[in-house]
């Protein structure tokens, strides 16, 4: 990693912990809506209804993690889940709430490029930058599905196009699936919709990163938006291109 790589993940890490402190105080609480209303185990259930082949025990990504609930419905389902995050008050908090639910031992351990590698039971956390995944801690095509839980928002706009691509590769070509839970802006005064994150995204967004020409996902299913408070929750349901393959 050069100079510039490694004062760029300082960079990230810095801000998500400052955002991941807030959010323990109670002062970000715009990433935890999912956890009131329990939208994981409706978003969970929708994409098995979908993907049914994901009844068998799948290999699951979560990228940008925090601490979201929706892995533990995943885990419910039976899937080994991997989660990817930078913040390690955030990873603390996922392990220890999987851990005591399930009653495993947590390892601790370190994969190459300084990656913490922790894992309870059917999830492995992988600690560190998601741009900066070494492919020894989550090779190539090893994943049947992205679980993206509106960790697309949090990504500035002009990163999201190698965001996707990322992602891309790390499923398996033939059948690797992509659900998207993300945020649209656009109920707040245009002078608000630009700033993030959350990133505004919209059905147009989603086909420049995702689905446009030359991109690596084909959009087999939205679902309708939901109104929650301020925002319109979108989801969409994305298969890896036979381009991509």
């Amino acid at each position: 990693m050069d100079a510039s790589e490694l004062s760029s993940e300082r960079g990230r890490l810095e801000k998500w912990a400052g955002a991941w402190s807030g959010i323990v105080e109670g002062r970000e609480q715009k990433w935890k809506g999912e956890e009131a209303s329990g939208a994981h185990h409706k978003n969970v259930a929708a994409l098995h209804h979908h993907w049914q082949h994901l009844s068998a025990p799948a290999a699951v990504i979560v990228p940008l993690a925090g601490d979201t609930p929706a892995v533990d419905s995943l885990l419910e389902r039976g899937h080994h889940v991997t989660a990817v995050e930078i913040v390690p008050a955030a990873v603390d908090r996922l392990v220890e709430r999987v851990s005591g639910a399930c009653g495993t031992q947590v390892e601790r351990g370190e994969a190459e490029g300084g990656v913490v590698v922790v894992r309870t039971g059917r999830l492995t956390v992988l600690q560190c930058d998601l741009f900066a995944l070494p492919l020894a801690a989550a090779p190539a095509a090893s994943f049947d599905l992205v679980y993206d839980r509106a960790s697309l928002t949090a990504i500035p706009p002009d990163q999201r196009c190698a965001y996707a691509d990322l992602l891309a590769r790390l499923l398996k070509p033939a059948s690797g699936v992509y659900f998207l839970d993300c945020i649209d802006r656009s109920l707040l005064p245009e002078e608000q919709q630009a700033k993030g994150p959350p990133w505004h995204t919209d059905d147009a967004e989603v086909e420049r990163v995702y689905v446009g020409e030359g991109r690596p996902f084909s959009l087999e299913r939205k679902l309708e938006p939901e109104e929650v408070e301020r925002w319109i929750k979108r989801h969409y349901f994305l298969r890896l291109a036979s381009s991509s393959t």
